[in-house]
């Protein structure tokens, strides 16, 4: 038995510990090329907004055996309110540890750390999450940067950076599978990617030969998913809500210390040691990519053999830290009403998923009228493509291109709004070439192709003229945001204005 198994022997958490900007690459997952029209866009960026959120309510990572027994901790000692909120805030509902289903999914994330995660290296490990067609791909996180294609062995890899961890995605019998790494050398990401196996139920995982300086698995893959729909948490951790108004929530979890729950905070937050009271502890922020940018903070630390998590937005670093220092056990009496008040209900700053109700463009019939349109491109590497410009009808709008060996994504802004995110294969078959609707893009390695022209529904007919495609051996692109549900009609015309291919759009 290892240390970190007489410490809370194994570990059977839930994968909400796993904290924000990891959230979001799991909700960023592959969808299948460019079948998603402006419904499924709004309900996709819905769950990753909600996800995030709902995420950071466990980031305590606690455990029971392999045999379900209890820990025999009393829940009562899991009871803990903050005392000293922001003016306007109020206490809404508490959580006792139990009280909420599981989600019996196993996470299939592999998390690898020291009995200190705050000192030494740290290892998360993800494979395609044993979901069709939902698997891991380079280039799907905005918040990446610097690209590096390269060959591990026999293997195809990606290096990139993302904000403090580095970044290896490595092909493995067809599939990528993404490791994120914090004080480990590029040489031993190597050596770890090198050694990856990928496991029949979608996960993968790095054979304990092959871990480096002091690394042990803290979070399995078998570990299973909290609900990923309510702020409600497992049977071992006590959680109680805060709300501050339309833009203010914040959620306190207690258990007891694992050394996984740092390790996620370390991987997700950008963290600075912190005294809270009399404890060590840490505070950390998080920037998301949503709409609006939404900054997200908490706080961890250790008191009393719990452990303390209190995460929120539309708050301060310090009103955090004042809260943090405030939170003190609960009176049975104030536990007890807030108990009664706790129900089923989505985080504040959600979207519940629609599934109808969206408009539909009127048709356009008539003489469509040509007009210019703004269109700016830059080749940013051999890697990444920005697209950007200004519609006639005032829209502002940049699409950043993504392509990774044979994968493209394709990020969309329009006023500085996220809109939708897609990708997929670069080649297209013939006749099958333009995509709709975010953005409406073509690529092609048609020789005879000049342009993608876009019919909107209010007659104006913009043109678009192909751009190489770097990295690629002939094929163009050529792409436009719109603010509607799409084109129209989208055709793929020569120089003479003749068209190639044709798509009726989102009428």
């Amino acid at each position: 038995m290892t240390d970190l198994d007489e410490r809370e022997e194994s570990f059977d958490a839930t994968l909400r510990a796993a904290g924000l900007r990891l959230r979001d690459d799991l909700a960023r997952s592959a969808v299948p090329m460019f079948r998603a029209p402006r419904l499924t866009h709004r309900r996709r960026w819905v769950i990753v907004v909600a996800v995030a959120i709902v995420v950071i309510v466990g980031l305590v990572a606690i455990g029971t055996n392999r045999n379900d027994r209890s820990l025999g901790n009393d829940p009562s000692s899991l009871r803990w309110l903050v005392e000293d909120l922001p003016a306007g805030w109020k206490a809404t509902s508490v959580f006792d540890p139990g009280a909420s289903e599981i989600n019996q999914h196993p996470s299939l994330i592999n998390l690898y750390a020291t009995r200190d995660p705050s000192k030494g290296p740290i290892l998360f490990v993800q494979g395609s999450m044993g979901i069709k067609d939902q698997g891991v791909e380079p280039g799907q996180t905005k918040s990446q940067t610097d690209y590096q294609e390269t060959t591990i062995g026999a293997r195809r890899a990606v290096f990139a950076d993302e904000l403090a961890d580095r970044v290896l995605y490595i092909d493995v019998e067809g599939h990528w599978v993404l490791l994120k790494a914090q004080h480990i050398t590029d040489a031993q990401l190597s050596d770890l990617g090198r050694s990856v196996v990928l496991k029949d139920d979608g996960s993968a995982e790095i054979p304990a030969a092959a871990l480096v300086d002091g690394l042990q698995l803290v979070a399995p893959a078998s570990a299973s998913i909290d609900s990923m729909i309510l702020p409600r948490t497992g049977t071992t951790v006590a959680t109680s809500i805060y709300d501050g108004g339309t833009d203010g929530h914040m959620t306190l979890a207690v258990g007891r210390p694992h050394p996984a729950a740092l390790a996620f905070a370390e991987l997700s937050y950008t963290l600075e040691p912190v005294k809270i009271g009399n404890a060590s502890g840490f505070v950390g922020s998080y920037q998301m990519d949503s709409t609006p940018p939404l900054t997200l903070r908490m706080a961890y630390w250790e008191r009393e053999g719990l452990a303390f998590i209190l995460t929120g937005r539309g708050v301060s670093q310090a009103d955090v830290l004042t809260a943090a220092e405030s939170v003190a056990p609960a009176a049975t009496s104030a536990w007890a009403a807030l108990l009664q008040s706790a129900r089923p209900a989505a985080p504040a700053g959600t979207t519940p998923a629609v599934e109808g109700g969206a408009t539909t463009d009127v048709p356009f019939t008539g003489e469509p009228h040509d007009v210019a349109v703004d269109v700016a491109v830059s080749d940013v590497s051999a890697n990444e493509q920005r697209w950007s410009g200004k519609l006639p009808t005032g829209e502002s709008w940049s699409v950043q291109v993504v392509r990774l060996y044979d994968s493209i994504s394709l990020s969309t802004q329009l006023n500085g709004a996220n809109q939708a995110f897609m990708s997929g294969p670069t080649a297209r078959a013939p006749g099958e070439e333009i995509a709709c609707c975010g953005p409406v893009n073509v690529i092609t390695a048609n020789p005879k192709a000049s342009a993608l022209r876009v019919l909107r529904h209010n007659g104006d007919r913009y043109t678009i003229p192909l751009h190489d495609l770097p990295g690629t051996a002939g094929l163009r692109i050529a792409l436009i945001a719109l603010p509607d549900s799409g084109p129209q009609r989208a055709e793929l015309i020569d120089a003479d204005g003749n068209v190639l291919e044709t798509m009726p759009g989102g009428g």
